[in-house]
């Protein structure tokens, strides 16, 4: 599994770099400014908030990893799971509340450039995290699989534009291959420290 995770962030990287890349360029050529100058506010704001918001999973970290010192499987299992979700519940919510914010703002003209600034805006603080994080593999995970569901919902909402619950909905199921792996190694890891 490792090994696939510089493949993918090889598939990602032209996604990254160009589709927001030529999306800023396709909002300055229309003017649209509010919607960059707007982009720019919420990076900025999410590599402040996104630290203070991610500091409650501690609450869960701390009596797992005191369960598994004990010998405690099951409970340090499942606060480390709870830890997952709750991280994986606050990258969600970003992710869908730029969305939205972006896409109810959008019209028939803007909808494609808006699609490519949201999603850049609602994975750059975790691609960031992922990279500050260096060698962890459950951030890079965290990281990849935003970014899968970002563009299957971007492109969903071009096809077809989806109520808010069902742009959710598909969050929630891609985002849940990255909360049940990240437990099961961290599960993995606790125990060989035991």
């Amino acid at each position: 599994m490792r090994a696939l995770v510089p493949f993918i962030f090889l598939l990602s990287a032209p996604l990254n770099i160009f589709g927001v890349t030529i999306s800023l360029a396709w909002l300055v050529y229309i003017g649209e400014w509010m919607a960059i100058c707007f982009g720019v506010m919420f990076a900025i704001a999410s590599a402040i908030v996104q630290p203070i918001a991610l500091l409650p999973a501690m609450i869960f970290v701390l009596p797992s990893a005191n369960f598994y010192e004990k010998g405690w499987k099951l409970p340090g299992f499942v606060f480390l799971l709870a830890s997952n979700i709750y991280v994986t519940s606050i990258m969600i919510a970003w992710s869908v509340w730029v969305l939205y914010f972006f896409v109810a703002r959008a019209t028939h003209d803007t909808i494609i450039p808006i699609l490519g600034l949201s999603y850049g805006v609602g994975t750059a603080c975790w691609g960031y995290d992922s990279k500050r994080d260096g060698d962890s593999f459950g951030t890079m995970l965290n990281s990849i699989f935003i970014q899968l569901a970002s563009a299957v919902v971007a492109v969903s909402i071009y096809l077809n534009p989806m109520p808010i619950l069902d742009i959710i909905a598909y969050f929630c199921l891609i985002m849940m291959f990255p909360v049940i792996i990240n437990s099961f190694i961290g599960h993995e890891m606790f125990v060989q420290r035991g």
